[in-house]
């Protein structure tokens, strides 16, 4: 068990590796690859890295900044016109103990690619059941499906109002999935196809994909439970 402050969590399994000097000192596995299966761990294993995807996204951004083809300062709209209609939702509590009501206002100025990588653009996280309508609407539209590609994901975040003012507020959400579409946009390839190409392949990562192939599907780790009720992520 790892201890947290006053919660603890389980860890089924996991890989441990240390090196020096570019030198491996230390290399060892425990617990279970699949609890399932009674599967012991292996050295080997290929893990979600869930939101270390991150990283990775912004990696992409500051390659094209660097290749001239983009600036920090840039409105997103230049790259995903959508956007370009966004609004900010003001949620005013109801007086009679009815639902709340959102009062839409515009941008007081464009979201930025600088916004998007500081997650200070206004966009958030869909939380299921929250009180605040503005983050119920990402649940019900669905936002982030797995069987979205980034375009949809796009047009669908379009229709939604932002939580706050592009700049005013930190708030960690789906920035960076917009950043996504912004490497597809400007670069011509799937994000997929760009992070192969300019980041994985280079770096000599050739199990970091966005999907485990099949003949790897026998080194998948079974994924840890997460969210309000430890559920299993979705495949």
């Amino acid at each position: 068990m790892i201890d947290i402050g006053l919660s603890k969590m389980a860890l089924i399994g996991a890989v441990a590796l240390v090196a020096r000097h570019g030198q491996l000192a230390y290399l060892e596995s425990f617990g279970q690859l699949n609890p399932a299966k009674g599967t012991a761990m292996r050295p080997d294993a290929i893990f979600r890295i869930a939101s270390m995807t991150k990283p990775l996204t912004s990696l992409a951004i500051m390659m094209l900044l660097e290749q001239g083809q983009l600036a920090l300062l840039d409105p997103v709209a230049k790259y995903l016109p959508e956007l370009a209609q966004l609004r900010v939702g003001r949620v005013q509590p109801a007086t009679d103990g009815s639902a709340p009501q959102v009062v839409l206002e515009p941008l007081a100025r464009p979201i930025t690619l600088h916004d998007l990588l500081r997650h200070t653009a206004g966009i958030t996280y869909g939380v299921p059941g929250s009180p605040n309508p503005l983050k119920q609407a990402y649940i019900s539209a669905k936002l982030g499906h797995k069987n979205d590609n980034n375009a949809q994901f796009i047009t669908k975040l379009s229709q939604l109002a932002l939580l706050d003012q592009p700049g005013t507020v930190w708030e960690y959400g789906m920035s960076t999935d917009v950043l996504g579409r912004v490497v597809e946009v400007v670069s011509g390839q799937t994000l997929a196809e760009f992070m192969r190409q300019h980041i994985t392949t280079p770096l000599q990562l050739h199990d970091t994909a966005f999907h485990a192939p099949d003949s790897a599907a026998e080194r998948a780790a079974w994924p840890q439970p997460e969210g309000p009720q430890l559920q299993l992520p979705q495949p």
